[in-house]
């Protein structure tokens, strides 16, 4: 089978879509043959291969005559945007759309504060995104949530409901993030501390890193890494020294074959968001056994039962999160938790379960696309 994926950026220029780029490779593993196509920018245009897939990044003409030529059976198009809603809605080839996040939900839906000539600007903008977003599904074979949550705010953003809609979760490389790998690692020592991770994008205020440094103000019983890399760095750092905070910042871009190694140095993760579709990260690190403590939003409950694979609180609360840290870190079953999140994402976000659903949903588009008012 040929797939196209259209995006709007990619790996390694793109590292935060390493999730679109990870089911790929999984697609050339079972034998498919693909080509991404991504919106061109200031600093990249023309072609170029990142591990054996090729990326071309060309104007809307050019990347209309170019997917032409390549001849797909199916169009994937990912976090639909308007540079690949138009180029996709210019070809004729099954069309499938995956709803990640951002481009089905309203702006600053995370922000505790915006100012009302703001919200006037951002509420006009949302209308005329999901103006468009609710047309270009329409056209759709068929429609890809990443989470149940994901699915009932899109469509209730949308007032629509596509009939041929699946909620498929982004694939866990389940043997990458191999639960054995941090098994295998030495038996900590019975005095050492344990020490919880998040591996986030420092640009955006959804993933909650001010409310996680706040909870480890003063922590003793527990240390906290922060690995990622924006403009946020700054005001972190800040904070940290502002409140004592037992948290430390590695400004590292990781490889996402790297990060199992990463890891597998640390026992828990804290993923405090104030919005999330599903939480990639968040599950890998499940996937190595890491318990999780993290926020009620969203999708998260969908991957993380309370008191199963680790610990929910309630957002924009340090104090429950520090208080959950705590009772995490001193379970007297620790094991059980770790081999519980291994298993759940084994379950549910492993390739056998989601990467052929995705490839039996692509082989089957085409056929009648009936959308439903809500």
């Amino acid at each position: 089978m040929k797939i196209a994926i259209i995006c709007n950026g990619y790996p390694p220029s793109a590292p935060s879509m390493s999730f679109i780029h990870a089911r790929v490779k999984q697609y050339t593993e079972l034998g498919h043959e693909v080509m991404a196509f991504v919106r061109p920018t200031d600093n990249l245009e023309g072609s170029s291969y990142h591990e054996n897939v090729k990326i071309v990044q060309k104007n809307i003409t050019e990347t209309i005559k170019e997917i032409n030529f390549f001849g797909p059976d199916a169009l994937a198009v990912h976090a639909p945007h308007r540079w690949s809603m138009k180029v996709a809605s210019n070809l004729n080839f099954p069309l499938v759309s995956w709803i990640h996040g951002h481009e089905a939900l309203y702006i600053n839906t995370y922000e505790k504060e915006v100012r009302f000539y703001k919200r006037l600007f951002f509420g006009a903008y949302d209308l005329q995104k999901f103006y468009k977003l609710r047309k270009f599904l329409s056209k759709c074979s068929a429609v890809i949530y990443v989470s149940r949550w994901m699915k009932e705010s899109t469509e209730n953003n949308l007032k629509m409901i596509n009939p041929n809609s699946f909620i498929i979760p982004n694939s866990v490389n389940t043997r990458l993030f191999d639960f054995n790998l941090k098994r295998n690692e030495k038996k900590r020592d019975e005095n050492s501390k344990f020490k919880g991770i998040s591996v986030r994008n420092l640009t955006s205020l959804k993933y909650g890193l001010d409310i996680a440094i706040k909870a480890y103000a003063n922590l003793k019983e527990t240390d906290l890494t922060i690995v990622g890399t924006g403009f946020l760095e700054q005001e972190l750092r800040a904070l940290i020294k502002k409140v004592n905070a037992n948290v430390n910042i590695i400004v590292e871009k990781v490889d996402h074959d790297k990060m199992p190694h990463l890891l597998k140095n640390y026992d828990y993760f804290v993923a405090p968001s104030r919005l999330e579709a599903q939480g990639v990260a968040m599950c890998e690190a499940m996937s190595m056994g890491l318990p999780v403590v993290a926020t009620t939003v969203g999708g998260i409950p969908e991957f993380v039962t309370h008191g199963e694979e680790g610990y929910l609180v309630p957002p924009e609360n340090p104090q429950a999160l520090r208080e959950a840290v705590i009772k995490l870190v001193k379970h007297p079953n620790f094991e059980k938790l770790s081999r519980n999140s291994a298993k759940k994402i084994q379950n549910i976000c492993s390739p056998e379960n989601t990467i052929r659903k995705e490839i039996e949903i692509m082989q089957n588009a085409g056929g009648d696309k009936h959308v439903k008012n809500t």
